[in-house]
């Protein structure tokens, strides 16, 4: 495959040596830098004045760009571009007619769209009018004619305070008189029945014949309505006692018999720690007055563990301390074999059961 080699030619500007590129015609004109290149651009004939295709305006094109020119500017270019969607129209300014898309159109007939000639030299000022604050304070303020002709109340304000206090738009209600302070306000827009001016007076008024009443969980004195059907000072105490009221019954899976008494010492001995407890325990340990020992169990008599039927305070019979379906029993053992540890046991347990107090009528701890 043949290469191409290069050579060097005269550069036009200074005559230094310039390289040559492949698909050069003979005699074409060669720079050895960008410097010569703009100084032999500079120093080529000014060209000639044109006329632009739009406004018919003499201007004179670029160097580079002296063939292809057609247009003054930017904005002549781009509406005869546009030519097919402009519509004729009036400069508000200079009152000359000229062409401006239709898009625009209607902000031409607003007065805020301009010919060419005007937004080169700038748009007039806008006019600026004083007018009285329609409040209270007596305040001249400053808005401009547009915003005086699209207003749809011809009410203005110097500020919130004022706005707020006499409002916005025209009463359309006579003022009203607040039942709680006396004072005068005006109801809201469609209000037929207003007779609060704040909230504030309406929780005041609201209060006024509020009762007294008892916690039914602790007791605690507190006020509600009297339409109100409140029976707990707070969400604690009635999430706390409507569920559970104070001797509630109910079977466990193993058959006996629970009641609800969280201040009961055989409550408080429970694991799972819910107030519910054993309720042949509870009465067995009523019937003593004291809490059982922790050898001591409850036998029922007929093997029906939720009977806890008793007929009065413990008895002795026959060796058994009983009481209805209730018994008492003892399961404790000796800690040892040998003949003292025995004796000691047996008088530990004729102490404990051959005092005539230890079977008491009295509530258990």
């Amino acid at each position: 495959m043949p290469t191409w080699r290069s050579h060097t030619v005269p550069c036009v500007t200074c005559g230094a040596d310039a390289a040559a590129q492949p698909g050069d015609e003979p005699g074409q004109a060669r720079y050895c830098s960008r410097t010569c290149y703009h100084a032999a651009q500079r120093t080529c004939p000014a060209p000639a004045s044109q006329t632009c295709e739009y406004c018919n305006a003499a201007f004179t094109p670029h160097r580079g760009n002296r063939s292809s020119a057609r247009y003054c500017s930017i904005t002549c270019y781009r509406t005869a571009s546009h030519r097919d969607g402009t519509v004729e129209a009036t400069c508000p300014s200079c009152g000359n007619p000229f062409r401006v898309h239709r898009s625009r159109a209607a902000r031409t007939e607003r007065g805020r769209a301009y010919c060419p000639a005007c937004s080169r030299k700038g748009r007039p000022r806008i006019e600026r009018v004083e007018v009285m604050c329609a409040g209270d304070c007596g305040l001249t303020i400053i808005r401009t004619s547009s915003q005086i002709e699209n207003s749809a109340t011809g009410r203005f304000f110097c500020g919130a305070a004022c706005r707020n206090r006499v409002g916005a738009k025209p009463r359309r209600q006579p003022p009203r008189t607040c039942v709680t302070c006396q004072a005068e306000f005006y109801p809201n827009s469609g209000a037929s029945v207003g007779r609060f001016c704040s909230t504030k007076c309406h929780n005041v008024w609201q209060g006024r014949k509020r009762q007294t009443r008892v916690c039914n969980g602790c007791g605690a004195p507190f006020t509600a309505k009297p339409s109100s059907p409140a029976r707990y000072c707070s969400a604690t105490c009635y999430t706390a006692h409507r569920a559970t009221p104070i001797g509630s019954r109910k079977i466990d899976s193993a058959g006996y018999m629970l009641i609800y008494r969280p201040d009961h010492t055989e409550a408080r001995r429970a694991a799972d720690d819910t107030g519910w407890a054993l309720e042949h325990r509870v009465l067995m340990s009523d019937l003593l007055g004291r809490a059982l020992l922790p050898g001591e169990t409850v036998h029922h008599r007929d093997g029906n563990r939720s009977n806890n039927r008793t007929n009065g305070p413990l008895r002795q019979r026959e060796g058994k301390w009983l009481s209805g379906n209730l018994e008492l029993w003892n399961t404790s053992q000796p800690a040892g074999q040998h003949i003292g540890d025995k004796l000691t046991w047996a008088r530990e347990i004729l102490a404990s059961y051959e005092d005539a107090a230890t079977l008491g009528t009295g509530r258990g701890a």
